[in-house]
């Protein structure tokens, strides 16, 4: 990443860090918990080591407080891709699902595993 981007995806991960910061309790009037700044950190140090790219990228909080990283990308062709990742202390799950295939599991947030990392690459890249 060079530094232009690195500048811009520590610009663009402050600004989510507030408003997800923002969020009071129950604020899904279902007993939504807010989240911490350790979740958050979690979160984007997995986005930072192992995907780079913000494009297509939502950022949600999730009823327990983990936060939710999720890609929709849409082809010309009207197919559509999503991946979706959530991070917590040690493990991280995802789900993912294009015309092609569905991937589904977890990993260590310390490693990543192999499908997710071509997923990834095959479409968010």
């Amino acid at each position: 990443m060079n530094n232009e981007n690195k500048n811009y995806f520590s610009e663009f991960c402050q600004n989510e860090k507030q408003r997800l910061l923002s969020y009071e309790e129950d604020w899904d009037e279902n007993d939504g918990m807010t989240t911490t700044e350790e979740n958050i950190d979690i979160a984007f140090n997995f986005l930072k080591n192992h995907c780079a790219s913000n494009k297509y990228l939502e950022i949600n909080l999730c009823p327990d407080g983990t936060i939710d990283l999720e890609w929709n990308r849409i082809f010309e062709l009207g197919s559509r891709v999503v991946l979706l990742i959530n991070c917590k202390k040690e493990t991280v799950s995802y789900y993912g699902e294009s015309t092609l295939y569905k991937i589904k599991g977890t990993f260590s947030i310390n490693e990543i595993s192999e499908e997710i990392k071509n997923f990834i690459i095959l479409y968010f890249k």
